[in-house]
């Protein structure tokens, strides 16, 4: 006897539906029994001691029974899990996860009933299972289970499943059931085990990865772009994402990786508080906000103003390039008055420039070049805002862009202190959104590259009151800069 004849045959008609209409069917009742659950999840804990060991059980397939909430579950244990328990079901992946409470009423082990099962593989039925939302990488767990035994059940499950046990081949509800930090995993865990192995040497086998992985990508940037919230890792020196790039050395000289930004989900925002709430990095939450493109207008400033070759979805392992969320802009067709000032390249290097600080290594001495020289390629194709004022109106730009004015207009430009305090700097910007934090509707502004300010003036570019972020360079580091990119 096997688990369909013990505990009843697998519901076919809900098993063939899309999670769309599986969660239609107990939306109302998952509705009326959540705070029932929850409360009751409570009374679990409270009654819980140490007189008993904990245990969590990761679960690796999920099987609905007909005419039944009944669910049966296929997954290892990890201590010791008996018959009439009640236990907690929790999908630590999810982005609010809710903690059910429910009861093991069937078990079986090499298709034999027991009554307990302990560091092993094990089916069990679980009463009303299907109100929990039961998936792959659900955690069954004893109320004194702690939250570091349900986080490694919920990645052992994943792995052992999609990985092993289905060789990161899916069905189409599996995906919709991912959350982002699902989909995340489990392909961080498949890329690892693919690494190992060495699976992807052949031109056969890259193809055979990139098959793998395609819809579990586009799965999870499409519920990162429609999440009611996201946490960023944000620099409180620059007042941006913080953008994280490593620097290898190889035969040659060395090589730094496209500099990303790391995004966390909800699910992961409380261990992830503890990393990254130290020295200048934090959390900052990113919501849809009320017309629901808050996260799209994030990622893209992040990407297309401040220079961020893509994001990390909880770890590198599972990043995607900027183009795979937020589409490049397309200025085909467009005038030169009519594309937006940005210079994302060069206000990557001057973000990086600025979370490092003054080399005080080696090897931050190697990174601080490294970053210097690709700032000075940038550079010198900028167009960057100078914001002016006038003592007259401002004429209208030409066709080509071009502000012509009369003789007669007088100009001032914003000034600071200089790099050595010998000249005044001018203020200089890479892109709007920089320019309005610093200045108000009564200034204007001019395009022009650093090269036509230099003989008369140092230059400030995006040097900031509120942060302390921005180079300032005088004519020396100019010709400097010059000569790194000749």
């Amino acid at each position: 006897m096997g688990i369909l004849s013990i505990f009843g045959k697998k519901d076919t008609a809900r098993a063939g539906k899309d999670t769309a209409e599986i969660k239609e069917e107990i939306k109302e009742e998952v509705k009326e029994e959540v705070n029932e659950a929850a409360e009751a999840a409570e009374e679990v804990k409270e009654e819980a001691t140490d007189k008993r060991p904990s245990f969590v059980y990761g679960v690796q397939e999920v099987f609905g029974l007909t005419d039944s909430n009944d669910i049966v579950v296929i997954g290892k244990v990890k201590g010791m899990i008996s018959m009439d328990d009640e236990v907690m079901i929790t999908n630590p992946g999810d982005d609010q996860p809710v903690r059910c409470i429910s009861k093991v009423i069937g078990m079986e082990i090499n298709k034999t009933k027991v009554d307990h099962a302990t560091d092993c593989l094990v089916v069990l039925k679980i009463l009303n299972g299907a109100n929990s939302l039961l998936k792959i990488g659900s955690v069954i767990h004893s109320a004194n289970a702690t939250n570091k035994d349900i986080r490694q059940a919920y990645i052992s499950a994943m792995g052992d499943s999609f990985v092993l046990i289905k060789n990161f081949e899916f069905k189409d509800f599996e995906i919709e059931n991912m959350s982002i930090a699902d989909a995340a995993e489990a392909w961080k865990l498949y890329g690892w085990y693919v690494s190992k192995n060495e699976l992807a040497k052949t031109d056969e086998q890259k193809a055979d990865y990139k098959r793998k992985t395609e819809p579990i990508i586009e799965h999870m940037c499409k519920k990162v772009l429609s999440a009611d919230e996201i946490y960023v890792v944000c620099n409180t020196l620059t007042g941006e994402p913080h953008l994280f790039s490593k620097t290898i050395r190889q035969e040659q000289g060395f090589m730094c990786t496209p500099p990303e930004i790391l995004i966390i989900p909800p699910a992961y925002v409380n261990e992830y508080k503890k990393i990254y709430s130290k020295g200048d990095l934090e959390l900052k939450r990113i919501t849809k906000g009320k017309n629901g493109d808050g996260i799209i207008s994030f990622l893209w400033d992040a990407f297309y103003i401040d220079g961020a070759c893509g994001a990390s979805i909880i770890s590198d392992m599972s990043g995607v390039a900027a183009e795979r969320l937020i589409p490049k802009p397309d200025y085909t067709g467009k005038s030169e008055s009519e594309i937006p000032v940005t210079n994302p390249a060069l206000t990557r290097w001057i973000l990086l420039l600025t979370q490092i600080g003054q080399p005080d290594s080696e090897e931050s001495e190697i990174i601080y070049k490294l970053y210097l020289r690709f700032m000075a390629q940038e550079l010198f194709k900028a167009k960057l805002l100078v914001p002016i004022q006038t003592d007259g109106p401002v004429p209208t730009p030409n066709k080509d862009g071009v502000v012509l004015f009369p003789e007669n207009v007088k100009i001032s430009f914003s000034t600071m202190t200089g790099k050595d305090g010998n000249r005044d700097a001018v203020r200089m910007y890479t892109d709007y959104k920089k320019y309005n934090a610093e200045f108000t509707n009564e200034w204007n502004a001019m395009v022009g590259p650093a090269s036509d300010m230099i003989g008369t003036f140092d230059v400030a570019i995006n040097m900031s009151r509120a942060y302390k972020t921005g180079c300032l360079i005088n004519k020396d580091m100019f010709n400097e800069l010059k000569e790194l990119v000749k």
